[in-house]
């Protein structure tokens, strides 16, 4: 009986890890996506409108995030500035600018 309960125990254990394992590839598929979809130079001007605006400041956002979490921190700067280059008023990349350049240092 117990030999039984415990091999049931490490099936479900063994399914939970493979759902895993396919939701985390679902996820970089998805991120993958995202880093073809922006661009690596972005000019602020004209075509502003047809990248979206707010939309492709947050993109730059949330890549800088990633960026930061991987410990790529001279890149997600340099994202968190494309952000603030379409969009300077975006919040949270604002925040994160003052606080590794604060006004008064700069």
């Amino acid at each position: 009986m117990t030999l039984t309960f415990l091999t049931y125990i490490f099936f479900a254990g063994g399914v939970v890890a493979i759902l895993y394992s396919i939701l985390a590839l679902f996820s970089l598929m998805n991120h993958d996506r995202v880093q073809k979809v922006l661009p690596d130079k972005y000019e602020p001007g004209a075509d502003m409108m047809v990248t979206g605006g707010p939309a492709v400041a947050e993109a730059f956002w949330e890549r800088a995030k990633i960026l930061l979490q991987n410990g790529r921190f001279d890149a997600a700067l340099v994202d968190c500035k494309r952000a603030l280059a379409v969009n300077p008023n975006h919040a949270d990349a604002k925040r994160l600018w003052d606080h590794l350049f604060p006004p008064e240092f700069v």
